[in-house]
Formats: structure tokens, sequence, C-alpha cells
């Protein structure tokens, strides 16, 4: 195969996959961006091929001995490649069609789908009201049983704070009372201290008193014996004479 058939089988099936992404622009269908970008890629990939193997049959021209042979090859390559910028403005004329074409779909979709946006948003707004009207509904019951939990808690004190007040009052009495009878313990024991010390000195006396009655009693018994002892004769006072005092 030759280098002028190489070169028409390419030139063909770039013009192929061209074809084919102004087929996907002239349909009725909704054009997809990633569809269209695959084509076109496809499409270009085919030119490059087209364009290296330009280049190629370009780089053995030069080196043809044959004076003849190397101007045919040259003339050749002149129409291929006219044929190659022909095909590089026929990918971009394409591609931008169909893009166009993408993006009139996509603003009469927006289009259409406005309305339906609109009611859409109207629906999502009522949901969306609805939604924070139950949330401030649960929001006050949730508030209000937390009063009425603290309420509770804040009778409950005072009930407990009244019942320690009178348990404080009633243990304050409890201890006067115990602070009287303290008192009236004291009393009787100073009492009783004073009464202790009182009879230790009504025993000391009454031991003093009982020891002189018991050397009294001593004394006279031992007076009275030697008094009638036979030893002893009784002296006549009436010899003496006067007492000068």
């Amino acid at each position: 195969m030759n280098f002028e058939e190489e070169l028409t089988k390419l030139a063909l099936i770039a013009n192929a996959a061209i074809q084919d992404v102004q087929s996907l622009a002239d349909g009725e269908s909704q054009l997809s961006k990633t569809e269209v970008s695959s084509k076109i890629a496809k499409a270009r990939s085919c030119i490059l091929s087209f364009k290296e193997k330009i280049e190629e049959v370009n780089a053995n021209a030069k080196i043809v001995d044959k004076e003849t042979d190397r101007v045919a090859m040259e003339v050749s390559l002149k129409h291929w490649r006219q044929e190659l910028s022909r095909l590089n403005s026929m990918v971009r004329r394409v591609n931008l069609a169909a893009l166009s074409i993408i993006e009139k779909q996509e603003k009469s979709a927006l289009m259409v789908g406005g309305e339906s946006t609109v009611s859409r948003r109207k629906i999502l707004d009522k949901q969306a009201a609805a939604k924070g009207s139950s949330s401030v509904t649960q929001s006050l019951v949730s508030t209000s049983k937390m009063m009425a939990e603290h309420l509770q808690r804040s009778n409950d004190t005072i009930e407990t704070l009244a019942n320690s007040s009178k348990g404080i009052t009633s243990t304050n009495e409890e201890l006067k009372n115990m602070q009287g009878h303290i008192k009236n313990s004291r009393s009787l024991l100073t009492k009783y201290g004073r009464k202790e010390n009182t009879d230790k000195i009504f025993i000391f006396l009454a031991f003093v008193f009982f020891l002189a009655t018991v050397l009294y009693i001593l004394k006279k018994r031992l007076w009275s014996s030697y008094s009638a002892s036979p030893y002893n004769p009784p002296q006549d006072h009436s010899q003496e004479g006067p007492i000068t005092i």
C-alpha cells in the first residue's frame, strides 16, 4: 500500500468521525456534553494520525533521489495538507455547533423548569415553615416541661427546707431544754459541792468535839482515880495561910 492509499484511508476515517459529531448535532435528541466530547476527541485523534502520516511522507519525500518522484510527492502532499486544514476547520465548526446546541437546550430546560422550580421552592418554603413551626412548638413544649420540672424541684426544695427548718427549730428547742437541764444540773452539783464542804466541816468539828469529849472524860476519870488513891492523902487547906493575890 503506497502513501496515497494510506492518507486516503486516514482522511476517510477522520471524516467519518466528524460526521458522527455532526449527526449528533443534527439530531432532535438531547445532547450530552460527555458524548459530544468523546466523539470530538475521537475525531481529533483521527486527524492527528492523518497529520502524522503527512509528516512521515514529507520526510520520505526529502530523501527521494529522483526529481520527478519528489516533485510528484510534494504536489500530492500539498493537496493532503489542504485536506488536513479542511478537517481541522470542520471539527472546530462541528464542536462549536454541538456546544451551542447543548447551551440552548440547557437554557430551554431552565426556562421550562422555572415555573416548576418556583412552585417547588414555594412547597419547600411551606415545608420549611411547617418544620420550623413544629420545631418551635416542640421547643416550647420542651421549655414548658423544663419549667414544670424546675418548679416541681423548687417546690420540693422549699418543702425540704421547711422540714429542715422545723427540724432545726425542734433541735434548737431540745438544745435549749438540754441547756436548762445542764444549768440545773450544774446548780445542783454546785449546791452539792457546797453541802459536801459544809458536811466536811461539820464532820471535822464533830470529830474535834468527839476528841475533846474523849479527852475530857479521860481526864476526869484519871483525876478521879488519882484523888481516890491511898497514896495521895487529902490536903488540909485550913492550916494554910490566906492566899495573897
